[in-house]
């Protein structure tokens, strides 16, 4: 009988304990879960220096709000750290992360959220960090800075300078906004490089640039091209045109070229248009250039005080030619070495009644004689185009006609 008892009330207890755990009364599960984290959404882009702020939210059901997180940075492509000395600088405050990345690329920032147990949920987030480029002033240009010539053209073979110029309120033409984003301690990860580059000029033609060192530009070496790399963008520099110009007119075309090492912009073109050189025109001669009778016995003398060009001046840049015919021998015979503005012709040798002429030509620095083409040999004066002799009347060489008496 005893037996059979302990056996009922074994069976009993056995009955009761589903609805024991049915009411509430038996709590069996002591397993910790871990706390969920999230990251807002938000801003995950700027340029080098700016701040981002990331924020992540985490729970835990169990500790609440009880929940620590921890930030990681990795460079998304090589999967490595970031080096917290120079790369990036940033500050957490409870769940919010702010940093700062002064190298470009795109980052991987992980977000781990940790409770009171050490159990952990990780939330990931990608960044992209761009370059600011260069920015030129509003209404910067390409401006010249030497004077064009008596036209008021550059002739082809001018040398022209030129400068980048801001409005005259803007102190520095060029700006970038992450030029100076570093790390504190580090040394700013870019440095501004000023190139001028002539971007178009005449075909076959063969135009330079060197620098302008504060009085005068610096000839040309072997090392001169179409680029000079310069120290500021304020630095003046010169374009050596071509004296060689095929057509009347014709155009070069210049940019500076700013690089922060990562982005290169190139400011407005600035153009400058060339046109051929312009003949020297005699302007006045003593004795007026015309026909004389003269005395044998007298020495002969002749004078140009007078010439305009485009590019050159009278007393600098220009020489003559001197030629003389004889009746007696009818061919113009050039007098050799001599390309001042005065000659003296003695007269004597030549017979009683000859018929002697003396014509002087005006020569700018390119040597260009007047052909035939332009002008008849036996013409007493060469009249050609030109616009620096008004109107337009250029007178290239002058005659004497003399009579030996």
């Amino acid at each position: 009988m005893a037996r059979l008892l302990l056996w009922w009330a074994r069976m009993r207890l056995w009955a009761l304990m589903p609805l024991l755990a049915s009411s509430g009364c038996l709590f069996l599960d002591d397993i910790n879960h871990p706390p969920t984290v999230s990251i807002a959404d938000g801003i995950t882009t700027t340029n080098k220096g700016g701040v981002l702020t990331i924020h992540a939210d985490a729970l835990d059901p169990e500790d609440g709000r009880n929940v620590s997180v921890a930030f990681e940075l990795l460079d998304a492509v090589t999967l490595q750290p970031l080096d917290a000395q120079c790369d990036y600088d940033a500050t957490t405050s409870g769940a919010s992360y702010f940093v700062s990345f002064y190298r470009t690329g795109t980052f991987e920032i992980t977000a781990t959220a940790s409770d009171s147990e050490h159990a952990t949920a990780q939330a990931k987030v990608m960044v992209t960090i761009t370059d600011a480029p260069p920015v030129f002033a509003t209404k910067s240009m390409v401006r010249a800075t030497s004077t064009r010539n008596a036209c008021d053209l550059n002739a082809a073979g001018d040398v022209v300078t030129l400068v980048l110029a801001g409005p005259k309120a803007v102190t520095e033409p060029v700006s970038d906004a992450d030029a100076d984003a570093h790390h504190a301690g580090c040394a700013p990860s870019e440095t501004l490089m000023y190139s001028w580059r002539i971007s178009d000029f005449p075909g076959g033609a063969k135009p330079v640039l060197t620098a302008f060192d504060g009085s005068g530009c610096l000839a040309p070496t072997s090392a001169s091209g179409l680029v000079l790399e310069v120290p500021t963008p304020g630095t003046q520099v010169c374009l050596w045109t071509d004296p060689m110009l095929v057509g009347m007119t014709a155009m070069y075309s210049l940019v500076l070229d700013v690089s922060d090492g990562t982005t290169t912009v190139s400011s407005p073109v600035g153009d400058v248009p060339v046109a051929a050189d312009e003949p020297p025109c005699i302007t006045g001669t003593n004795p007026v250039a015309g026909s004389y009778v003269v005395d044998r016995a007298q020495l002969q003398t002749f004078d140009v005080d007078g010439v305009v060009d485009d590019r050159d001046r009278f007393g600098g840049g220009i020489s003559f030619v001197w030629s003389v015919w004889r009746e007696a021998d009818p061919t113009w015979r050039t007098v050799p070495s001599w390309s001042l503005s005065s000659y003296q012709l003695d007269v004597s040798s030549f017979g009683v009644g000859e018929k002697v002429r003396v014509r002087v030509e005006a020569i700018d620095r390119t040597g260009a004689l007047a052909s035939s083409a332009v002008c008849s040999p036996d013409a007493d004066d060469c009249i050609v185009y030109s616009c620096a002799s008004l109107p337009n009347v250029c007178h290239k060489w002058k005659t004497w006609d003399l009579e030996l008496r």
